[in-house]
């Protein structure tokens, strides 16, 4: 199944809290490039993960975020190989709403 059949609308996401961020995979879909791995959380999903390309742009802890273009992911750096992986995002980016 090829990645980009996996479109999430944003609607289904909503709005969400941003927590913070940690260093990403250093592979995505096959190409090596440098990724960061967001902390999201909102009432409807808890918290998530959402993965973009790296940014030196600075989104303040507790800012109200939107996803740009989410799919969905299969996140095995998660939870490692042995459980089951984690569902998280796959973004083109992330707007400051508030």
């Amino acid at each position: 199944m090829k990645q980009e059949t996996l479109k999430l609308k944003p609607e289904f996401i909503g709005e969400a809290i941003y927590d913070g961020f940690e260093a990403g995979p250093t592979h995505m879909n096959g190409q090596k490039g440098s990724y960061t791995r967001h902390h999201l959380f909102n009432e409807k999903h808890g918290v998530f993960h959402v993965i973009t390309a790296a940014s030196v742009a600075v989104i303040p802890q507790g800012a109200i975020v939107k996803i740009e273009d989410p799919l969905l992911y299969v996140d095995y750096g998660v939870n490692g190989r042995n459980v089951e992986p984690a569902k998280n995002v796959w973004a083109k980016g992330l707007t400051v709403l508030k």
